[in-house]
This record gives C-alpha cells, sequence and structure tokens, in this order.
C-alpha cells in the first residue's frame, strides 16, 4: 500500500514538472513572436514615415514655393493641424496629424502581419527640443502602431518618432 501511495506521489511530481514545462515552453515561444511583431510595427513605422517625409512637403503654406522661410509664424498653426477641408490627398506633413490608418499589411519572410497606424505632428522647440504649438522650422512626426493580432493576450505596439526640418527642397 505504502510503495503505491509513494509511486502516485512520485506520478504527480513527475507530471506537474512535465506541465510546467510545458507552459514555460509556450511562454517563451509566445515571446518571441510577440517581439517579431513588434520588429515589423516598428519596420512598418520607419517605412511609412520616411514615405510621408519624402512624399509631402513642410508645410501647406509652403508648397511650390522655391525660397526658405524666413519667419516661422507665416506657418501653419498648431491649431489647424490636420487635412485641410475639401483636401482629397495628404500634401504636406501636418495632414497626417491625428490620422489613423487601418489594416496596414507587413510580410516579413511567411508572415504577414496586420497594424493600424496613428500619427501626430507637432512643431518642435529647437532650443529645448520640446514639442510646442507656436510655429517653428522643425517639425515631429510620430507613428504609433500596434498589431491587430494577438498573441496569448498579448498585444504588439511600436512607435517610432522623427524630426524634420523645412529645407531647400520645398
Amino acid at each position: 500500500m505504502q510503495q503505491t501511495i509513494l509511486a502516485l506521489g512520485a506520478l504527480m511530481i513527475i507530471m506537474i514538472t512535465a506541465l510546467n514545462h510545458q507552459k514555460s515552453v509556450i511562454m517563451i515561444q509566445e515571446i518571441s513572436y510577440i517581439r517579431e511583431i513588434e520588429t515589423a510595427a516598428l519596420d512598418v513605422a520607419k517605412f511609412r514615415i520616411e514615405s510621408i517625409l519624402n512624399d509631402t512637403g513642410f508645410d501647406e503654406t509652403r508648397l511650390g514655393e522655391t525660397t526658405l522661410p524666413t519667419d516661422a509664424s507665416t506657418l501653419t498653426s498648431a491649431a489647424s493641424f490636420g487635412q485641410e477641408p475639401g483636401e482629397t490627398v495628404r500634401d504636406d506633413l501636418d495632414d497626417y496629424h491625428n490620422f489613423t490608418e487601418t489594416g496596414v499589411q507587413h510580410t516579413i519572410g511567411d508572415n504577414t502581419y496586420r497594424f493600424d497606424i496613428s500619427y501626430s505632428v507637432a512643431y518642435v522647440n529647437s532650443t529645448t527640443g520640446d514639442t510646442t504649438s507656436t510655429q517653428t522650422f522643425a517639425k515631429i512626426i510620430m507613428a504609433d502602431v500596434v498589431s491587430n493580432d494577438t498573441v496569448g493576450t498579448r498585444v504588439a505596439r511600436a512607435t517610432w518618432s522623427k524630426t524634420t526640418i523645412v529645407s531647400d527642397d520645398l
């Protein structure tokens, strides 16, 4: 009888150890997979911001201009950031303020991930590097990327920003 109880106890210990090991393996796989999705989210954020900076002008008031502005107060006020009424194309940087893209796909190897991207734009104080509502010759665009897919209870998220200054390639 004692040997049977000892055998059952040993079997229970082995089963609990095996279950804990399996749980650890699954958790490591989830973390590894979520890191892969976070890397994809960061890639998407960098790519989208670079595309926006390459494809749009610095400011609506400067589109088509061939000279550099000398007075920052002539630029769009921060309160007016966002796409202009009636405008169908995002042609300047601040048109992306409070803009969200949904279902953006990104493929790495055999995996395709889907993300939602929220943008914000602000002026940057050249002395402190902080954002400001006062017009300056520098703007920062920020992209917050969130995965549409979950791994267990985890959701991948990445944020990327880049500051640009007004230049002669208006």
